[in-house]
């Protein structure tokens, strides 16, 4: 069972959007200017899929001894790092 189905995203989404309105009204009410970004979101992404690529990468063998016995055989830790790795595409994608 996928973490996040398409509706799930969406309604998260959808919160996110509540949660961020809500703020600006309260700003807004109290007569404070709204801040200009700083970091764009095309530069949030490539910062996020980065540091998810070095977590990924952590996960080879010679990175988890320090943490004793994992359960998985070589095959899965493999395969998961496979199917993580796919970040990477995403991240080459990503352009600022």
């Amino acid at each position: 069972m996928p973490i996040a189905t398409p509706m799930s995203a969406f309604l998260r989404l959808v919160n996110i959007a509540r949660i961020r309105a809500q703020m600006v009204r309260v700003l807004e009410g109290q007569h404070i200017e709204l801040p200009m970004s700083t970091v764009g979101a095309i530069h949030a992404i490539q910062a996020n899929l980065i540091a998810a690529n070095i977590a990924i990468t952590e996960l080879k063998p010679k990175y988890m001894r320090g943490y004793g016995a994992v359960g998985s055989s070589q095959q899965e830790k493999t395969a998961i790092r496979y199917d993580l790795g796919e970040l990477n595409h995403w991240q080459d994608t990503v352009e600022v």
